[in-house]
């Protein structure tokens, strides 16, 4: 299988999920669960061991893979169905939840994922990829240009299998952490290798593949639309206009 077709698999995390919110795990489990996940995705993408996981816990909208965080997703689960119970409208099931020490589970729970004491009524869930997306931005190397790139247009072609080939895919994501094999990314912490661009000679190889300059973004833009072109004739994909454009 392709690894987006691997990332793609629709019944394997909601099985799990279904299966750790409903049965007595530790905090432990879900932090080493989130490990071998990580590190087997890093395999499936090609990606360096050194990427950070702020890219692949962001949502896709803004570049990333969306990936679950088990210590971070199963807590905010286990806080909603124990809360749900307690406070329940059946006066049975809020006795055997009670009986049953739903209460100071979901305590553990809280301090374990340092999350808040619910409000009673309270359905609220936090936004905690935002976060994650929030700490790329702010790494000094890996996050350079990602505010540049958040948002739902200018990654709409990162998870469509049918425009954007699984190479370029995976290229996208080194571009994005600064780990694509080019001599400004090989050179770093090596201040006397050249990283001049091996093409053009007075910019840096990441500014020429990143297209900075003016002419080497209208090339991009044009490559995109004849891209786009192919796969409209080919049948691949449809486009809709709206007269209040």
């Amino acid at each position: 299988m392709k690894p987006r077709q691997r990332l793609d698999l629709p019944y394997t995390v909601p099985r799990l999920r279904f299966d750790l919110t409903l049965t007595p795990v530790k905090m432990s489990l879900l932090t080493r669960l989130d490990e071998v996940l990580v590190h087997t995705v890093k395999r499936w993408l090609h990606l360096h061991p050194s990427t950070t996981t702020h890219l692949l816990y962001t949502s896709t909208t803004d570049g990333a893979s969306s990936l679950p965080k088990f210590a971070t997703e199963m807590p905010i689960a286990k806080v909603a169905a124990l809360t749900g119970c307690l406070e329940s409208d059946d006066p049975v099931i809020r006795s055997v939840a009670h009986g049953a020490g739903a209460k100071g589970e979901r305590a553990y729970w809280l301090k374990a994922a340092g999350l808040p004491e619910p409000t009673p009524g309270s359905r609220h869930k936090p936004n905690w990829r935002k976060g994650e997306g929030e700490k790329w931005n702010s790494l000094e190397v890996q996050g350079v240009g990602v505010e540049t790139w958040a948002g739902r247009l200018s990654n709409h072609v990162m998870r469509n299998a049918l425009i954007l080939r699984e190479s370029n895919y995976i290229g996208l994501l080194k571009l994005r952490t600064s780990t694509f094999s080019v001599k400004a990314t090989l050179a770093r912490g090596r201040r006397n290798l050249d990283k001049s661009c091996r093409v053009c000679g007075y910019m840096t190889e990441s500014q020429h593949v990143l297209a900075f300059k003016k002419d080497l973004r209208i090339k991009t833009h044009n490559h995109v639309c004849h891209l786009l072109a192919r796969c409209a004739e080919r049948g691949k994909i449809s486009f809709q206009t709206w007269s209040n454009l």
